[in-house]
């Protein structure tokens, strides 16, 4: 075989400089310390009052009624905050788990968790309605501080606490103040501010310190080894949790590597329309405050199209990401409104069809469309190549699937036979196994099961990403589906995106696939 042509690319090492996620951060409080960093568009602007000092000037140009913080006023909020809850008993390491709605509570826990070196644990709100599934993620997280919103929570909470004396000493903090009481044994968030304010010199050494690490080298190097944050799959919303300890140096090469992604000319205002559980809304939130950008913030637990489409009109969204189906859900509302605000939008978390493409390129016509793959396990694995080319002229794979990029600097893949291992040649699909400096290590609590991740002889750590890919001799890197959902019939593999996208082409309308086995050699699909 010639070693030349198998669909392996190693796109070589990525300076990581910056081995601190507040120093991150920081960069946008230097560049737009009195501008917008976070705007929540359902919450009001009152609702902090006495907690943020709203006389710092601000050229904020939302509407007044929205929650809107500048990066002083997050800046200075979140260093109370953090000193509030230091003493209550958290220490650089401590693990805070925070069960709450997309409201300002999350920015504020995500910059006072980067300046205290805390890891934050965000967990999908659905996880209050079953005590089982609730108790599974404490044992899993064993926090020590407990961050939820209103009362019936709390009380959830206090059932599954009382029973793990690991948790009793548990800091638990209440977001949501219901008719002026806090449940008992739990702190208000508001309290907590108010008590790390009364503390000049806590706030001064916290701030110090949070600088210190990035220019300490043995320092920078150990807070590198750090979990910043646990983050679960997608798909752990009704399954087994699975659990992802992000490494501080993991999440600053994502950082870093995707700095093409969320930049200066896109960054004003960035949608974050998914649950703070989701990997992505972490991983948007640190990209836009790197470069000095806005969040705004919608308080769904998942996409609403009204949602998106107020956020467009009303507060000059400039990047917004739409998976497939957000594609097809929002067409109807926005065909005849005003979006020229749009300057990127990111498509992904299915595999992407040049329908999908020509349909979302065609309702925003004066932005750019792009793909990024990312993954709660990592990211920062693919680098979009397409920037100044149309639709038409992007090199599909049969005409139907888009590719996700080439593999990024500091990322390597390789497309492996599923029955022998071996590597797979250009042009022929198999797994998709990714490395990077990004990926986590194992899965939370199972630091023992190799799968999905395992080592090569040269000591590289790789991932099993679970999808079906391709790779061409140019380097262009396809993913056609999951691995699960892959149909093999007498050798050939069948990927369901690629039927529906035929499908879809002639009918004009949005097709799901599913399959019956009629027999070992005939599938019928059901649309």
């Amino acid at each position: 075989m010639d070693l030349g042509r198998l669909a392996y690319v190693d796109s070589g090492d990525l300076p990581n400089t910056q081995q601190s996620i507040f120093a991150h951060i920081q960069n946008g409080l230097h560049i737009n310390p009195h501008e917008p960093a976070i705007i929540c568009m359902h919450q009001k602007m009152e609702y902090l009052t006495g907690m943020v000092d709203f006389d710092t000037s601000s050229s904020a140009d939302g509407p007044s009624s929205c929650l809107t913080l500048t990066y002083a006023q997050l800046h200075q909020t979140a260093l109370k905050l953090a000193a509030g809850l230091v003493t209550r008993g958290m220490r650089p390491g401590s693990t805070l788990m925070c069960l709450i709605p997309n409201t300002i509570e999350y920015p504020l826990l995500v910059w006072a968790c980067a300046l205290a070196r805390c890891t934050l644990a965000a967990v999908d709100l659905s996880v209050l309605e079953d005590a089982a599934r609730l108790s599974t993620y404490l044992d899993l997280v064993s926090p020590n501080i407990l961050v939820l919103h209103d009362i019936n929570g709390t009380h959830a909470a206090d059932l599954a606490i009382a029973k793990r004396p690991s948790l009793w000493e548990c800091l638990r903090v209440q977001t949501h103040e219901a008719a002026d009481a806090v449940f008992p044994g739990w702190t208000s968030f508001r309290s907590l501010i108010a008590s790390g304010a009364s503390m000049p010199l806590l706030l001064l050494r916290l701030e110090e310190e949070a600088t210190a690490v990035q220019q300490d080298h043995e320092k920078s190097a150990q807070e590198a080894d750090r979990i910043c944050s646990i983050l679960f799959t997608s798909g752990t919303s009704t399954g087994e949790p699975k659990g992802c300890p992000m490494r501080v140096g993991s999440m600053t090469h994502i950082l870093e590597s995707q700095e093409w992604l969320i930049h200066a000319e896109n960054c004003a205002r960035v949608l974050q329309q998914a649950h703070n559980a989701r990997a992505i809304a972490f991983y948007h939130t640190l990209q836009t405050w790197r470069v000095g950008g806005c969040l705004v913030m919608t308080t769904g637990p998942s996409f609403l199209v009204e949602h998106a489409v107020d956020a467009i009109i009303n507060h000059g969204v400039t990047f917004i990401v739409l998976s497939p189906a957000m594609v097809h859900a929002i067409a109807p509302q926005v065909s005849a409104q005003h979006l020229d605000s749009v300057r990127d939008i990111q498509v992904g978390g299915d595999a992407v069809t040049r329908e999908v493409l020509v349909k979302c390129a065609g309702l925003f016509p004066r932005a750019r469309v792009l793909i990024n793959h990312g993954m709660s396990e990592g990211g920062g694995f693919f680098k979009w190549p397409f920037f100044g080319s149309r639709v038409a002229d992007i090199p599909f794979l049969g005409d139907t699937i888009c590719p996700v990029g080439a593999v990024a600097p500091g990322a390597r893949a390789r497309i492996r036979d599923a029955a022998s291992g071996a590597t797979c040649v250009y042009a022929q699909p198999g797994e998709l196994h990714i490395s990077a400096d990004s990926l986590i290590r194992h899965y939370l609590g199972a630091e023992t099961k190799a799968a999905p991740f395992y080592y090569d002889d040269d000591g590289v750590l790789w991932m099993d990403t679970g999808d079906v890919g391709m790779v061409t001799e140019g380097g262009l890197v396809y993913i056609l589906g999951r691995s699960k959902d892959a149909i093999r019939s007498g050798g050939t593999v069948i990927m369901p995106a690629i039927i529906e996208s035929c499908i879809e082409r002639f009918t004009g309308t949005q097709v799901c696939l599913t399959w019956l086995f009629l027999s070992l050699d005939i599938l019928t699909p059901i649309i």
